[in-house]
């Protein structure tokens, strides 16, 4: 071998990453073109990458006029629902499972409100920062000088100097408006400590041939990996994206450079892929205004384009004609590595193809750590079905890293994340060939690790910041090694890396550099993640679905074969041969490779002919309340169901789904909508079917106001004062009668009201009858031994505890004969209700009953009952002189020319109702509150 260039992916850790609200002190202004002054509330140093250490580090001082990129992330909405969301997307019993987002959808439900995003974009537009937006509105990125960052964020920030690198960095926390800083999480950019580089082992010839040992191509871990099979079987994966993450370099002036030539690229596939394969389509997305894609890469000093065009050919050769679009920014700072990650979820029109992202590779790692902004991306990379892929690392686990593992291949969690790729020394079997045509399979892999040429090779170990993700708890034999290499690690328990792995060693690849263009062999677990990315979107395009976040599936499937439920179809390559400077594969899961390389045609087989189907169960709905044979109907997630017996059934997995009930003419449902919850069992929901009620209203006219009366309706009888009498009926023909009222016939008395779907009004109308209502005021306290007679006239005075109609009088006169009058009003000698009504008497004394027409009388009106003489001479009354008014009863009479009135004595007079007959009915009593005792009934006189 004449050449061996490993590709080392180093990371220093930015400090902080999450955002705390320190306070609401400081309130400070901030200049504004709109001279508006706004409340700022200072955030905690981490937030804002406040350099907090000076180990190494060199102050230069103040930098104004130097540019900066700085990306601010917001929260999330409704976390609990997308937490949620998540823990389903790979339950196969949950009507959730495989149902991803598309970038509109989730944010609809989950990005930040439209108002508070547009009011930040707003507000720092206003303040004469450059904005970049995303169309989901989870970030913003602001442009501008040291000094404007300064006089806006407060940051203090400066220059620093770290070896031969400068860079700047924040002296004090930041502020932001009030209302805005509870939804930021993180703020990248102020920062800019160097936070990745590319380390790569060169020796001479540069170029080398495929003559001495066996060296590698895209094409052939085709065979290697069985991807051939699933391209005979369901094509090529044409209308797939894989998406890559880097940074462009810099010449040797340190001017920018393109990230690689395309036509390095497309020579690659030309010389590589076997004849009839469609190329892959190669796309550079530059950010922050990094150089586009072009000749300019091949005086890149950095080696950037080596990692550029490594990931494109990789890619490219394990997903034959699916689009391969690089997003990057112009420097390795992770600014720009947050800002590719959330363009790729959130493309701008300029690249369509990154809508049908399926996988995303970074091939750049280093310090475990923890960035908001990237955890916040893998969330929403996991709710759209993106499977996220890192490299491990290429330290070997040696050297000063020992067995700490490296970002972002360990920021994992139960339900998202990324899977970890490490690296193997492959050689496959069969004849040699440029174009992979003679490659049949693997013959040998062993972990890669190179010694003691300074100690590179697969990186793995256990993060001390990601705790164990469930699936590798759930694997007895990951968890096992996990746990098992305690004494090395120095953690009991955390997250493993890797997961799989895939070639890292002996690849050659294409590209223009130093004058010359040619094959180069390179090393690395750079070369491992876009190989598994592209094979992932091969495998996502044979079952026909996106496989989303892919850890909870790899583990599954590999502790089946490693239990030995796969043997005929083995997913997996375990791999038994090597070791780094710390950890030994072992036909298992190990912290050196994970579970091996992948079969991607068992693979799919296995998920698609042995993934179990999730378990049905039934929710049946019963109704009761409608005939029998009346259709009905269910709306049960989004299915509806007609029947015209009781039940209507539906088959369920686990879940909760939302029904409603069909409408039923004439009835109503209880109720008439919901949601069930199936949970291992099956459900039944009961639904009550009501008729619908109408209104009948019964509306009378011409009797007084006041006046009792009643309708029976449907065998019920309702009374009512007013002019109205209501009832409530389902549909049908119902008969009515209209109650008797006293002195009055109704029209119609009786009659049917036919209800169908709607409310109902029948009119009755009253007049007045030839006879009068039964029921007459009788005397009480009074008796013919006990009443004087006096000269007429007199006046009685009274009142009624009840509104009532009276047509008579009845009194007592006594010696003489003659004509007398009489009249009942509300003063006496005033107004008259009842007109004078003449009344002839005999000679002989008795009781006399003189009727008029009816008058209404009412309750607490004070009356008068005049008698006067009009011609003859006739007496009634009482025998000795009054005494003093008490306000019951009156007696008025004349002395001479002069109007007395007594009290004493009883009443002699009746006043109410009679219908001319002996037979009359008693009604309301009036008396003389003076007297001591009641006559008996007995001594009244027979006319009653």
């Amino acid at each position: 071998m004449n050449k061996k260039l490993a590709i080392l992916v180093m990371f220093i850790m930015v400090l902080g990453a999450f955002v705390t609200l320190s306070g609401n002190s400081n309130a400070q202004n901030v200049p504004s073109s709109q001279a508006q002054s706004t409340v700022m509330v200072s955030l905690s140093a981490g937030t804002t990458h406040v350099l907090n250490h000076m180990n190494g580090i060199t102050r230069i001082g103040n930098v104004n006029n130097k540019k900066l990129s700085v990306m601010i992330t917001l929260k999330f909405r409704n976390q609990e629902k997308l937490n949620n969301l998540l823990s389903n997307l790979n339950n196969v019993n949950s009507p959730l499972y495989h149902k991803y987002l598309t970038s509109q959808e989730f944010t609809d439900q989950f990005s930040p409100s439209a108002s508070l995003y547009n009011s930040m974009v707003l507000y720092y537009t206003s303040l004469g920062f450059s904005v970049k937006t995303y169309s989901d509105r989870t970030s913003i990125v602001l442009g501008g000088s040291v000094n404007h960052f300064n006089q806006v964020f407060h940051a203090g920030i400066q220059l620093f100097q770290k070896g031969n690198y400068e860079f700047t960095a924040p002296t004090a926390s930041a502020i932001l408006p009030a209302q805005f800083a509870p939804q930021v999480i993180n703020i990248a950019g102020m920062n800019n400590e160097h936070v990745a580089t590319l380390n790569l082992f060169n020796t001479s010839p540069y170029f080398t041939t495929s003559s001495g040992s066996q060296l590698l191509y895209g094409s052939d871990m085709q065979a290697a990996y069985h991807l051939k099979q699933l391209y005979t079987k369901y094509g090529y994966p044409t209308n797939e994206t894989i998406a890559t993450i880097l940074w462009s370099g810099t010449n040797s002036a340190g001017a920018s450079v393109a990230p690689f030539v395309p036509s390095n690229i497309y020579s690659y596939f030309n010389k590589t892929l076997p004849s009839g394969e469609p190329h892959s389509s190669v796309y550079g997305a530059p950010l922050g205004g990094a150089p586009a894609p072009g000749p300019s890469a091949a005086n890149d000093k950095t080696q950037a384009d080596f990692e550029s065009t490594l990931d494109l050919e990789m890619a490219g050769s394990a997903a034959p004609g699916a689009n391969v679009v690089e997003v990057y920014g112009p420097k390795a700072t992770q600014t720009y590595l947050d800002q590719a990650f959330s363009f790729i979820l959130s493309p701008s029109s300029s690249y369509p193809q990154l809508k049908h992202t399926v996988a995303i590779s970074n091939s750049w790692g280093g310090t475990d750590m923890t960035d908001a902004t990237w955890t916040s991306d893998l969330q929403q990379a996991a709710a759209m079905g993106i499977s996220v892929f890192a490299s491990s690392g290429d330290d070997g686990n040696s050297g000063s890293g020992g067995a700490a593992p490296s970002f972002p291949a360990t920021a994992s969690y139960n339900t998202y994340g990324a899977t970890a790729v490490g690296g193997l020394t492959t050689t496959v079997s069969g004849t040699a060939s440029t174009d992979g045509s003679g490659t049949t399979g693997i013959s040998t892999e062993s972990v890669w690790y190179n010694t003691p040429n300074a100690g590179d090779g697969s990186q793995g170990g256990v993060s001390t910041i990601y705790a164990e993700p469930s699936w590798q708890k759930a694997s007895s034999d990951a968890n096992s090694v996990i746990t098992g290499a305690s004494a090395t690690t120095g953690v009991s328990s955390g997250r493993g890396v890797p997961d799989v792995s895939a070639d890292g060693a002996n690849m050659e690849i294409w590209i223009s550099y130093s004058g010359s263009t040619g094959y180069q062999e390179l090393w690395g677990t750079s070369i491992a993640s876009p190989l598994t990315a592209g094979l992932f979107a091969t495998m996502d395009y044979s079952v026909g679905h996106k496989l989303g976040f892919a850890n909870p599936l790899i583990y599954k499937l590999a502790q089946a074969e490693y239990n030995g439920s796969y043997s005929t179809s083995k997913p997996f390559y375990f791999v038994s041969n090597g070791s780094n400077a710390l950890f030994s594969a072992n036909n298992g899961y190990s912290l050196a490779v994970g579970w091996g390389s992948i079969n991607a045609n068992n693979f799919v087989n296995d998920i698609t002919s042995s993934t179990p189907a999730p378990t049905s169960y039934t929710v049946t709905f019963t109704e009761s309340g409608l005939p029998s044979g009346t259709s009905w109907s269910v709306t049960f997630n989004g299915k509806t169901s007609t029947s015209t017996s009781s039940t209507v059934s539906f088959s369920a997995v686990n879940g909760t789904y939302s029904y409603t009930i069909g409408a039923v003419s004439g009835y109503t449902s209880s109720p008439s909508s919901g949601s069930v919850t199936v949970s291992g069992s099956a459900q039944g929901v009961s639904i009550g079917f009501t008729q619908d009620k109408y209104p009948v209203k019964f509306t009378e006219s011409g009797l007084p106001s006041g006046t009792s009366w009643s309708v029976t309706f449907n065998g019920k009888t309702s009374t009512s004062t007013s002019s109205t009498v209501s009832f409530s009926v389902v549909d049908g023909t119902y008969s009515y009668t209209i109650g008797a009222v006293s002195g009055y016939t109704s029209s119609p008395s009786s009659g049917s009201v036919t209800v169908s779907g709607s409310a109902q009004g029948v009119s009755i109308g009253f007049s007045a009858s030839s006879s009068y209502p039964v029921g007459t005021y009788v005397i009480v306290n009074a008796s013919a031994s006990n009443i004087y007679l006096y000269t007429l006239p007199e006046a009685e005075k009274f009142t009624v505890s009840n509104t009532v109609t009276v047509n008579n009088v009845v009194m007592y006169l006594g010696g003489g004969s003659g004509v007398i009058s009489f009249a009942i009003g509300t003063t006496l000698g005033g107004t008259q209700v009842v007109g004078t009504t003449d009344v002839s008497v005999g000679s002989s004394t008795g009781w006399v009953q003189a009727f008029f027409n009816h008058v209404q009388l009412t309750s607490g009106t004070r009356y008068f009952l005049t008698l006067n003489l009009v011609s003859g001479s006739t007496e009634w009354g009482y025998t000795q002189s009054p005494s003093v008014d008490t306000g019951a009863l009156q007696d008025y009479w004349y002395s001479g020319s002069t109007l007395v009135h007594d009290n004493t004595y009883p009443d002699v007079f009746s006043i109410g109702y009679n219908t001319h007959s002996t037979s009359a009915t008693l009604g309301q009593t009036l008396w003389d509150n003076t007297m001591a005792n009641t006559i008996a009934n007995n001594n009244l006189p027979t006319l009653f």
